[in-house]
């Protein structure tokens, strides 16, 4: 399913300002893949992906291609570590996604978000960064939501005009 949402009457942009977009499915139904076809025609989108590789999850911006790998090393610290379920990441990936975030966010009329997920919904990951960039960013957001957490997204994120789709 997929969700549409705002206006900022410039006629030069297709949508509307502020609207919010979410691209939900199961856990490796294919999300981010659709996402890349989308942003190969919107040349102007900027956020962070989180697509798979060879079997390892990256975060990557979208706008300059930098990726960062969420494989675990070895070299981390315990603390340097996000644990959520058996997985582990290490902290300093979503440090720098977080900054990326905020930087994507002002300087993009479409704010890409791969994925909100249970980190975030417990206040990690890309937490708080992404409430306060979703809260308080002009330009049209597309999310990426695993269908079982579609429900709780919407509600801890006070999504209360979006639609579902990815925007044309």
């Amino acid at each position: 399913m997929f969700i549409v949402v705002g206006f900022s009457g410039n006629l030069n942009r297709m949508h509307k300002k502020n609207e919010v977009f979410i691209l939900d499915g199961a856990v490796h139904s294919g999300k981010t893949s659709r996402l890349q076809k989308w942003l190969e025609h919107h040349p102007t989108a900027d956020g962070i992906l989180a697509p798979v590789k060879d079997g390892t999850r990256w975060l990557s911006r979208i706008r300059s291609g930098e990726t960062r790998s969420l494989e675990v090393t070895g070299k981390e610290t315990e603390s340097g570590l996000v644990k959520v379920g058996q997985h582990q990441f290490p902290e300093s990936v979503f440090v720098w996604a977080r900054q990326e975030l905020v930087e994507s966010a002002q300087l993009t009329d479409w704010l890409v978000i791969d994925e909100i997920g249970p980190l975030e919904l417990t206040g990690r990951g890309l937490e708080p960064t992404l409430s306060s960039v979703l809260h308080s960013t002009e330009a049209s957001v597309v999310l990426v939501v695993r269908s079982n957490l579609l429900d709780q997204v919407i509600a801890s994120y006070g999504l209360h005009r979006v639609k579902f789709g990815l925007p044309v």
